[in-house]
């Protein structure tokens, strides 16, 4: 019997010098699913000043992940693909890099709240999100209708393929 790769739920989570140990129900999911590589890329959200992070299971090898990067360049420049990257899941931790902890306002030492999500007008909560506390008490009430704008919708597909 497979396993559904799905997230559901939100949980306070500890980061010490940028390595994010995930809930371990969703480490264990990540890990029945033979999944070790975590897509990371920002919200986007310019307007509504809403930061956060967004982190999707992906089985891209490096060099197919660097292929996509380079037609995301080619297509919206550079600056464009500058907040995606491909990164490893080690016993249920990933390290993020400094670019995107600053873009969320997230202490490298911390504690951060990973939320599992849904696709848009789905019931499959494929995709997890890692925000600062207070950006996520701020916002959760309008959790469901902003998640899904962002840089990482273009891509998505592309990104998540075997």
């Amino acid at each position: 019997m497979v396993r559904k790769l799905e997230f559901h739920g939100y949980y306070e989570c500890p980061i010490n010098e940028g390595n994010l140990q995930l809930p371990s129900e969703y480490a264990q999911t990540l890990k029945y699913n033979g999944i070790d590589k975590i897509c990371i890329t920002i919200s986007g959200e310019t307007l509504s000043r809403l930061n956060y992070l967004i982190l999707f299971p992906s089985r891209l090898t490096r060099e197919a992940y660097e292929m996509e990067i380079a037609r995301i360049k080619e297509m919206r420049g550079k600056d464009f693909a500058f907040y995606f990257d491909l990164l490893d899941l080690d016993d249920g931790e990933i390290l993020i890099p400094d670019k995107f902890l600053d873009y969320a306002g997230i202490k490298r030492s911390d504690k951060v709240i990973v939320a599992g999500k849904a696709k848009k007008n789905t019931n499959v909560y494929d995709r997890m999100t890692v925000w600062e506390p207070k950006s996520f008490e701020r916002w959760k009430p309008d959790l469901d209708q902003t998640l899904e704008t962002g840089l990482y919708r273009e891509v998505m597909e592309n990104v998540q393929k075997p």
